[in-house]
């Protein structure tokens, strides 16, 4: 037999655990009984234990003793129980108590039996101990190799005993590890899935402030960015837009992007004709309509004197101005890239792209874009009515 601990340790709320270092056991000691039949020591955590002593605060003599084999039982310990633990491999052992430690050379290679005895633990919780005065309550804990077994009582005389005996039967059995593995996944899929729809509830109300205040239509939303942006200027337009046939549509696209080189006053600009007619008739206008920087070459062929100060020819300079979801802007672009933008727009493949983008083209322009809007507005009714 060795003796592994034999001396007064000081206790708060009448509890002690013997746990690996950083077990954090505490918290846990209502579980540590669940399912038990005795409450004096819990043994329902893997490898720890958990000890009630009748002294709430104070110092009780305790003594730990590892054997080769289980020792007889002493007939002068008032209550007794059994419990088994297997300790956590290459980890060092604490007797703990609230705020107090002590070191425990605990072997860690086997399953133990552990035989907690108690003495004193009624008088102890009823009376308390006076400074200066000898304990009134004192343990054992014995200690000795044994395969894991269900905890017993083996003998009960106090009332504090037979209350802890009462709470490990009515305190369910702590979660097995694989439970505890199972019930981690499902919180972290739960907490998943409300992140997710924490971000799609954030999403949505962007969309729909972005669209101007009401949630788009699946029709509506493939439309593209520049259905959006005009939305979010006037979406009493868009969707109005949105009632007329694809073919009126692509009238609408006609409209907007000759509106627009009306504007700019390019209408006698080569190839612009060209281009207008294509969309009208629902072709796609040929080459130098490909690109926003090949149709402003082509408008307005570079030359020495429209270049910045950086040696960069116009055409760059133009095309610094974001073209993008997050042009909405109210200042307004130049009219000659307002319009190669609308005639561009225009020749979208999808009608209502097409339109809507011929439309905020042509808005983006406009130094009144309410005013632009409101006759864009009547020639959809216009077209609606027919």
């Amino acid at each position: 037999m060795r003796v592994l601990l034999d001396e007064l340790v000081s206790v708060d709320y009448g509890f002690m655990t013997i746990e690996p270092f950083g077990g954090a056991l505490s918290p846990k000691l209502s579980e540590s009984r669940g399912g038990q039949r005795n409450g004096l020591c819990g043994a329902a955590l893997p490898g720890a234990l958990s000890f009630v002593v009748g002294l709430n605060t104070g110092s009780v003599p305790v003594r730990i003793e590892l054997h080769d084999d289980a020792p007889p039982p002493d007939p002068d310990w008032e209550d007794v129980v059994e419990a088994s633990l297997t300790p956590v491999e290459a980890e060092p052992y604490l007797l703990s108590s609230f705020d107090h430690a002590e070191p425990l050379d605990l072997p860690t290679d086997r399953s133990l039996r552990a035989r907690w005895s108690a003495h004193g633990m009624d008088e102890a919780h009823q009376c308390g101990a006076e400074e200066g005065e000898p304990p009134v309550d004192r343990y054992l804990l014995q200690l000795w190799p044994a395969p894991p077994a269900a905890d017993r009582v083996v003998r009960c005389g106090s009332e504090e005993a037979r209350y802890w005996h009462c709470v490990a039967e009515q305190t369910p059995p702590p979660p097995t590890p694989e439970e505890r593995e199972r019930a981690r996944i499902a919180q972290e899929a739960a907490d998943q899935a409300r992140e997710e729809a924490a971000r799609r509830a954030w999403d949505e109300r962007e969309e729909t402030a972005a669209w101007g205040g009401r949630p788009p239509s699946d029709d509506l939303r493939a439309w593209g960015w520049r259905a959006r942006q005009l939305a979010g200027q006037d979406r009493d337009l868009v969707d109005a837009i949105a009632g007329l046939d694809p073919d009126q549509q692509r009238a609408l696209a006609a409209w907007a992007a000759t509106r627009a080189c009306e504007r700019a006053a390019i209408l006698d600009r080569p190839g612009v004709a060209a281009a207008l007619a294509d969309i009208a008739r629902g072709a796609t206008p040929a080459a130098p309509w490909t690109g926003f920087g090949e149709a402003w070459d082509a408008l307005f062929p570079p030359e020495p004197d429209d270049q910045d100060d950086a040696g960069a020819p116009l055409s760059a300079v133009v095309m610094t101005i974001s073209l993008s979801p997050a042009s909405a802007a109210r200042t307004p672009l130049a009219p000659e890239a307002a319009a190669i933008d609308a005639i561009l727009s225009a020749a979208d493949p999808h009608p209502g792209t097409a339109a809507a983008g011929a439309v905020d083209g042509l808005g983006s322009g406009a130094l009144d874009r309410d005013a632009c809007f409101a006759e864009a507005l009547a020639v959809v009714r216009s077209l609606g009515a027919r």
